[in-house]
């Protein structure tokens, strides 16, 4: 696995008082036996290389800590959960 990054996930939904911050380590897999359980037709039919098709990989994601924020007047209003 390559050397995993600092990265965020933010998450602001359409229409919705609520907003999510995911702080996170992210790495690129070539991990086979997981790209063999993970694979199906509709993934196949974007990488005609198969498995070991060049531009096939997996992102991990290892989440660290996320806070959610919901509109001014709710009870949660910047609560963090860690």
């Amino acid at each position: 696995m390559a050397t995993e990054q600092a990265s965020y996930l933010n998450f602001v939904p359409e229409g919705r008082d609520v907003r999510a911050l995911v702080k996170l380590r992210m790495a690129v897999s070539n991990d086979l036996a997981v790209i063999d359980r993970l694979r199906n037709g509709f993934i196949a039919a974007w990488y005609e290389g198969g498995k070991d098709d060049p531009d096939l990989c997996l992102m991990r994601f290892n989440p660290k800590d996320a806070e959610i924020w919901l509109d001014g007047s709710s009870l949660l209003a910047g609560s963090r959960f860690c």
